[in-house]
């Protein structure tokens, strides 16, 4: 079968989160999660998916904040690269590939754009003996009788140094089995962590001075941390104690050397089991741990004391303080991310991801809401919607522990799922669930109930075959069950009504309705292996071995007998093709497509298949791998033996289904792998792409962080202020744009006032066009000077020009109001923006300061006075010059002929000065 791939797969979906921790933002609103080949971006609020970044080939290990930028992230991958990304925008700004797979990746907390990139390297087998036959000839060369076991250590680290700035790295160190890496907050110490053991060197110029000091821990390492002012060393063992390393400062060590915990270290012991993770809070008085009693413990470090969050509800893998300190962020054996409030012990968010399935249920389509139905560990089932990868429900099918528990040694198996039908209508649920043992094997029916939108638990059947299940099948239409079993033996499972013991029901019935089994099928001493019903429900199937047999399901009644494969090679699988007389049925090698209308095989392939589903027309997929890991996926028409399209993938998929289109068209093909991940094929908008189009919530400006609330507070009655002649020349729209561009950022990071003085200002002065220059009784957008009681300008302002004994004040600091407020619009942009009085209270200031405060009457200038005007200005200005010449003559001594003469200019007459001293300011001296 010779097939072209030309065909896409969408981003990942669904999959398992890493066990490292998670990374809250700056703001502590958001947090990363490492999830697969991509990276999960979710709010603390709402826990929706916000970002979803993708461009890594192989799983993501580790997210960390740029210290340089707040709104960028660090990611590393076993892809051997290391890529810098803006979230906001989920753009990819740099990459740096360093070759092999990395595992670890720490900055320096002084020079942000140092990173310490730790890799990882399995050996080979030829290079693993070769490490085994040198341990081996140094041992016996040392006289040492005791011989470690071979493949200890079959990973091989070297930690490189990446200047960022620069875009080098260089190798620091190589080492061999590291388990961890780990910074000190001062930058001067880095760690390394291996079994029982962990290594501290000490850094000068941010590279590795010597060869550490190695300190030997009694028992397995689980988890490491440092502390971030002390400098002291926490280590979480395998029994539960978590020990302190007062280590910091190396003295009286020496490099080389190994040294034990006499004399260096204090406990702290509460755990019965191994400690998952470790962390301490920014000021060093508070310490976090957790491990698999699912309990969080608190740990004061100054007073000793201790405190507990319980019944998490799953094993605690990593712990992780938000930067606010408001938040405790876990990652749990159960696939899963808890936030909890720090304050308040609440848990304020949980992040579900997909259950790890491995049970032989595959994928199950709900009718109604187009969702999946898979089960999981310990006797779940979970309702997962892929198209916005949101986990819906999970239904506890079988009770169990979150914690494997052994009894002499031996561990006790949790109840798995292995086959789940669901009706077309949705309202009822069977499954199948069993220990891999005859011994506890339950047949569950479960009633969806619409009041709290949840599958409740109606009949339960303990033992309904002698052997383990072969198959379950609900009936199209009817509520009909049918079980097969290596017992040979299929039954049909209807609902039955019983009188209710507890009372009447909430409708008044006495009756409840409950399942049984109707009737017992068998043919000849044959193991039944699989079972389906057609699209109208009229006719049973049931594989018997190398037989296919059709039966009537409301009669027993036997149809006819199919046969063409081997004998030797079982039926795995039977079904119907909707809408056509085809039946498709295969084998461990060999795919059958039998004609019902002449009970002949139409066509056939020699081909492994795994996995096969139906869709609601004529199509079908099958999977069939190829190599390990590597599979191909072949979409079929039943009428067309020539495949339509195939896909190879490069994982070991466990379940098929289609899945009804959300635009129309063809159902979309998903297919389900051992990773927990969902892939669309040919997908038409991926879940990346309508994701990364939202809108993140905007940052607080410098004003909420300090003061909380909004920055401006809104007017709520301006028409009262315009009637009362408020002249608001800065807005509270140009004010929220000023704080919003300039301040919009943390207080910490901004700049200093004097750089953004320039900025602000321009933000909140928009500039505007000169008003052309109008007379002030013609302007409407002013009120009259005449108001508020005050005279008017011509009875206050006589005119007194042709007054002999009086001197004519000089027009260049007297001038009339109405001159007065013109000459303010038209050339004062400072007192226009910043007017906030009404202009009747300006009028009233500058009228008294000009007419009451004046010792003589003024006269309004007339147009026969140019001539003079001109003359006195000229004079005006030789005089102020003459008065700063003497000024300087006073204050300093001549150094030339040039300044000794200016000493001879004569100074104005003392009349013109006391008049000049009774006049005020102009309005632009003030």
């Amino acid at each position: 079968m010779d097939l072209e791939d030309n065909s896409e797969i969408s981003a990942t979906i669904g999959g398992l989160f890493a066990d490292t921790p998670i990374v809250f933002t700056n703001d502590s609103k958001y947090f990363f999660a490492c999830c697969g080949k991509t990276i999960k971006m979710y709010s603390v609020a709402s826990g929706k998916l916000t970002r979803v970044l993708v461009g890594h080939e192989d799983t993501v290990t580790g997210v960390s904040i740029n210290p340089s930028n707040q709104y960028q992230i660090y990611s590393y991958s076993l892809d051997g690269t290391v890529r810098m990304w803006d979230y906001t925008d989920a753009v990819l700004l740099k990459m740096w590939n360093i070759g092999p797979p990395i595992k670890y990746l720490n900055i320096h907390p002084k020079r942000p754009q140092l990173l310490y990139i730790t890799t990882w390297k399995k050996l080979s087998d030829k290079e693993l003996r070769k490490m085994n036959k040198q341990r081996k000839n140094k041992q016996e060369k040392e006289g040492l009788i005791k011989r470690n076991k071979p493949g200890g250590r079959c990973y091989r680290s070297k930690i490189f140094l990446l200047n960022t700035a620069k875009g080098r790295w260089s190798l620091v160190l190589k080492t061999k089995g590291l388990r961890g890496v780990h910074l000190s907050q001062s930058g001067n110490f880095l760690v390394t962590v291996q079994n029982k053991s962990f290594r501290v060197y000490h850094l000068k110029n941010s590279t590795i001075e010597n060869e550490g000091i190695k300190y030997l821990n009694d028992r397995l390492i689980t988890t490491l941390a440092i502390h971030p002012s002390n400098e002291y060393i926490a280590v979480g063992d395998s029994r539960g104690e978590i020990t302190f390393w007062y280590c910091f400062p190396q003295r009286n060590r020496k490099p080389g050397r190994s040294y034990n915990k006499r004399g260096l270290t204090s406990s702290r012991h509460w755990h019965a089991h191994a400690v998952g993770s470790i962390a301490f809070d920014d000021e060093g008085t508070l310490m976090i741990s957790g491990g698999k009693e699912m309990v969080l413990v608190l740990w004061q470090l100054e007073t000793g004391q201790r405190d507990f969050l319980p019944r998490l509800g799953a094993i605690i893998n990593t712990v992780t303080l938000s930067p606010n300190a408001q938040l405790y962020g876990i990652t749990c054996s159960d696939n899963s991310i808890r936030i909890i409030n720090s304050g308040t012990r609440v848990l304020q968010c949980i992040i579900q991801g997909v259950y790890s399935s491995n049970a032989r249920s595959g994928l199950t389509v709900s009718p109604t809401s187009s969702t999946i139905l898979l089960s999981g560990d310990a006797g779940n089932v979970q309702v997962f919607d892929p198209r916005v990868d949101t986990h819906i429900r999970h239904i506890k099918v079988s009770p169990g522990n979150a914690e494997k528990r052994s009894v002499n040694n031996e561990v006790i198996k949790e109840a798995k799922v292995d086959f789940i039908a669901v009706s077309k209508k949705g309202d009822w649920m069977a499954t199948v669930d069993s220990r891999l043992s005859t011994e506890d094997l339950s047949l569950k029916f479960w009633n969806f109930d619409d009041s709290s939108q949840e599958y409740v638990l109606n009949t339960q059947i303990r033992m309904p075959h002698a052997q383990p299940v072969t198959a379950l099948s609900y009936h199209p239409s009817k509520n009909m069950c049918v079980t097969s079993s290596f017992d040979g033996k299929f039954k049909i499972w209807t609902i039955k009504k019983a009188i209710n013991e507890d009372g009447p029901a909430t409708n008044g019935s006495v009756y409840q309705s409950i399942w049984g089994c109707r009737s017992v099928g068998f043919y000849r001493d044959l193991q039944a292996r699989a079972s389906d019903f057609s699209t109208d429900g009229s006719i049973l199937a049931i594989g018997y071995e190398h037989l296919i047999t059709l039966w009537n399901p409301m009669t027993n009644l036997l149809y006819t007998t199919l046969t063409y494969q081997p004998a030797f090679e079982h039926i795995k699988g039977l079904y119907f093709i909707p809408n056509t007389s085809f039946l498709v049925s295969y084998t461990k090698y060999h795919l059958y497509v039998w004609d019902l209308l002449s009970c002949s095989i139409s066509w056939s392939y020699k081909i492994q298949v795994n996995h096969f589903a139906v869709d609601t027309d004529s199509r079908f997929i099958i999977q069939s791998p190829v190599a390990e890991n590597e599979s191909l996926v072949i979409l079929f028409d039943a009428n067309d033996p020539k495949p339509q399209k195939f896909w190879r993938i490069n994982s070991n998929v466990i379940g098929l289904e289609f899945l009804p289109s959300s635009e129309g068209g063809d159902n979309d093909i998903l297919y389900f792998n051992s990773k927990a991940e969902f892939h669309f094929l040919n997908p038409i908008n991926g879940l990346e792409k309508s994701v990364n189009n939202g809108s993140l919530e905007e940052l607080p400006s410098a004003f909420q962080q300090l003061y909380g609330g909004e920055a401006v507070i809104e007017i709520k009655n301006q028409t009262q202020l315009e009637n009362d002649n408020l002249l608001t020349s800065i807005s509270s729209e140009n004010l929220a744009s000023a704080l919003k561009n300039v301040f919009s950022g943390y207080s910490h990071i901004l700049p200093p006032p004097a750089l953004v003085y320039d900025t602000f200002m321009d933000h909140l002065l928009q500039k505007t066009d000169a008003p052309e220059a109008m007379d002030i009784d013609q302007n409407p957008n002013l009120p009259k000077i005449s108001t508020n009681g005050l005279p008017s300008v011509s009875g206050v302002l006589p005119n007194i020009s042709g007054s002999k004994n009086q001197r004519k004040p000089r027009t260049k600091n007297v001038q009339t109001p109405e001159e007065m407020v013109d000459m303010e619009l038209k050339g004062s942009k400072f007192m226009d923006d910043l007017a906030l009085e009404p202009i009747n209270q300006l009028v009233q200031f500058f009228t008294e300061d000009l007419i009451i405060k004046d010792t003589e009457p003024l006269s309004v200038p007339s147009e026969n006075t140019n001539k003079k005007k001109t003359r006195r200005n000229g004079k005006q200005k030789k005089r102020k010059r003459s008065q700063s010449i003497t000024k300087d003559t006073n204050t300093t001594k001549p150094t030339n002929g040039a300044q000794k003469r200016k000493k001879s200019v004569k100074t104005p007459r003392r009349k013109s000065q006391k008049k000049r001293t009774g006049r005020k300011r102009s309005i632009s001296q003030v």
